[in-house]
């Protein structure tokens, strides 16, 4: 996913004018006001639709995670072939998302409804999307500004860029930066919320959640696992960007797709969120 890449740069507060980071203190600050008053961050909203019984086997969970790791992969190194960093970063994920798809319908009956990708969910989607990027984006850049700080005081090394803004600084040619943009902001939103969110987080708390005991009825999850899940799940998407620096912004932004997702049960809302993020850094990136 396309990161912080200015906002967590030490020495970003010296580049930028204080009113700016003001506005973006501000923006913080009602958006968390916002984000109170429709409910969010408080434990029990988190109590939306159950996608998983407590019967339900994990190895299905395990094997559309496999697939859509392996489809990733093998379709990036196959696409290396054609020396074209922006298409290999388009079409690995691409493939990757589809494989999952497939395993999904093919040993999970119901699969899309269940995970929120029903065609139902679309409009929904569509009309929240916009809302909770006006409450997650100011929090998630101002973390990063916060991490900028740390970095600066601590007299730490500048953290390198992410390899696709890198990549999108130096190429000139138009049809390498659409792949490129592309990448940004539908191949790596549809392919990591499947796996992150859609599976990965369904699969923990299916984990963690209570069992049958003999006849007597299971109690869906309760708040906490749910948040537990919500959290390993943001732990483990921080994580695999390799970057520390950039980390705790990750970390804030995969939190609140999490929640999103366990509150709504809509999947398309944190896939059209994830995009809208990666599509205003990769704007903020290219003006800058």
């Amino acid at each position: 996913m396309v990161l912080m890449a200015q906002a967590t740069r030490p020495g970003a507060a010296n580049d930028l004018a204080w009113p700016m980071i003001l506005l973006v203190i501000l923006a913080a600050v009602a958006a968390l006001a916002g984000g109170w008053a429709w409910g969010a961050f408080r434990p029990r909203t988190i109590l939306g639709p159950v996608r998983t019984g407590p019967r339900e086997p994990i190895g299905p969970f395990l094997a559309i995670l496999l697939g859509g790791f392996l489809g990733l992969g093998l379709a990036s190194v196959a696409a290396a072939r054609s020396r074209s960093i922006g298409f290999t970063s388009f079409i690995g994920p691409s493939c990757g998302a589809a494989v999952m798809l497939f395993l999904g319908r093919a040993v999970r009956p119901g699969w899309f409804l269940r995970l929120g990708l029903g065609r139902e969910r679309l409009g929904g989607a569509i009309k929240g999307a916009l809302p909770a990027f006006l409450v997650v984006f100011p929090i998630v850049i101002l973390m990063g500004f916060a991490v900028a700080a740390i970095i600066e005081l601590l007299g730490l090394p500048s953290p390198s860029p992410h390899p696709l803004l890198e990549e999108l600084a130096r190429r000139r040619g138009w049809s390498e930066r659409a792949w490129l943009i592309l990448s940004a902001i539908v191949a790596a939103p549809l392919y990591e919320e499947l796996f992150f969110r859609g599976v990965l987080q369904t699969l923990i708390i299916r984990v963690i959640a209570p069992v049958r005991v003999g006849l007597e009825p299971v109690p869906p999850p309760t708040p906490a696992m749910r948040w537990a899940g919500v959290y390993i799940a943001a732990i483990l998407f921080a994580s695999v960007h390799l970057s520390l620096a950039f980390f705790p912004p990750l970390f804030v932004l995969a939190m609140a797709l999490g929640y999103i997702y366990e509150r709504t049960g809509n999947l398309w809302l944190c896939i059209l969120l994830h995009g809208l993020f990666n599509a205003a850094q990769t704007l903020i990136f290219l003006t800058a």
